[in-house]
C-alpha cells in the first residue's frame, strides 16, 4: 500500500471541526475497503496486524481516519470507504 497524504482543502471544506485539521497534515497510508461496513473490522485487522509490522512505518499515535466517497452506502456488497492511518 503506498503512502498518501489526503486532500486538506477538500477536508476542511467538508469538515468543520477545525479542531481535527492539524492531525489531518500528517501522512496518511490509505486502505480501501470493499463490502459492507460491518466488515471493515477484517480490513483494519489486516491493516494493524499484517501490514504495519511488515511496512517499515510506525503508527504516529494520531487519529485514524474513515473517508466515505460516493460509492459509500453501509449494507451494499459494491460499496467504497477507505480507512486511513496516520504514519511517520
Amino acid at each position: 500500500m503506498k503512502k498518501v497524504v489526503l486532500d486538506i482543502d477538500y477536508l476542511r471544506h467538508i469538515h468543520r471541526n477545525v479542531s481535527l485539521l492539524p492531525e489531518l497534515y500528517a501522512q496518511h497510508a490509505k486502505f480501501g475497503h470493499q463490502g459492507p461496513a460491518q466488515g471493515i473490522d477484517n480490513t483494519v485487522n489486516y491493516i494493524y496486524s499484517t501490514w504495519l509490522l511488515s511496512s517499515g512505518t510506525a503508527h504516529s499515535g494520531g487519529v485514524d481516519l474513515g473517508v466515505y466517497g460516493a460509492r459509500y452506502h453501509p449494507t451494499s456488497d459494491a460499496s467504497l470507504m477507505h480507512y486511513a492511518i496516520p504514519i511517520e
